[in-house]
């Protein structure tokens, strides 16, 4: 209830902090948000290791695993695990798991966290096979916060605003990207390229990853995306796309 505020502020707070301080010439006076606190049901976590997050998740096989371990607890939390499969590690700090899996197959792992005060276990099933999304997604969406505004930074910052917040120690995982990043077509497979607003989307998707995050791309089948800019089909057998007279719309959203 008071998440998607207190995400936001989390949020603004890191963006001014990446500009390196700078005021704008115009500065506003920060919002003053609701007190939310009487609505937060949630217990604080207490000091003993809890192991939260899914009990099971889903990769093909040879395809990088992304997933971490996560727990709350007082820190530092130590992260370890029996019968990992061939081809798996995980970091003792962090929780993430790492690498890739060869062979299909439903695999039982036994994870641990200790800390000073005590120490947790539970079993992780990696389903290795043509089913991944085996439980709901729980993350962050780019366009409620952002819409048309979202660029490189922004997504970075709310990757990182995930993770010092505590979200992700109870099991968000998803950053999602929805919308407003396409470019025009080209590169060897003739794809869609992002625009000038994410210079290195390889490297933004690399910098989540490294968090223990998922990242997740809008597209679309129409000609144009809802938010105007180029879709994933096109109306002529080039693939070429223009903005429209407003900018970003180009095409017809069909």
């Amino acid at each position: 209830m008071a998440f998607p505020e207190i995400l936001g502020a989390a949020f603004l707070g890191l963006l001014s902090a990446s500009a390196g301080g700078a005021e704008p010439a115009a500065a506003t006076p920060p919002a003053v948000l609701p007190d939310y606190s009487a609505y937060i049901l949630t217990p604080t976590p207490g000091p003993l290791p809890r192991l939260t997050g899914p009990r099971v998740f889903g990769v093909r096989p040879g395809h990088p695993v992304v997933f971490r371990v996560t727990a709350t607890g007082e820190r530092p939390l130590t992260f370890s695990a029996d019968s990992l499969p061939s081809g798996l590690t995980l970091d003792a700090e962090t929780g993430r798991l790492s690498g890739a899996i060869a062979t299909a197959g439903d695999y039982r792992v036994v994870v641990h966290v200790r800390n000073a005060r005590g120490n947790a276990e539970r079993t992780l099933r990696l389903a290795v096979g043509e089913a991944i999304a085996l439980t709901p997604p729980l993350g962050w969406n780019s366009w409620n916060s952002w819409a048309a505004d979202v660029d490189q930074d922004k997504i970075l910052a709310s990757a990182i605003a995930m993770v010092t917040t505590g979200l992700a120690d109870h099991g968000w995982s998803y950053v999602n990207c929805d919308d407003t990043w396409e470019g025009k077509r080209g590169g060897p497979h003739h794809a869609i390229l992002p625009n000038a607003k994410f210079p290195n989307m390889k490297a933004l998707a690399g910098q989540i990853h490294e968090l223990g995050l998922k990242f997740g791309i809008y597209s679309t089948p129409f000609v144009t995306t809802y938010g105007g800019y180029n879709g994933g089909t096109s109306d002529n057998p080039k693939g070429d796309w223009e903005p429209g007279p407003n900018g970003t719309t180009g095409g017809s959203i069909t």
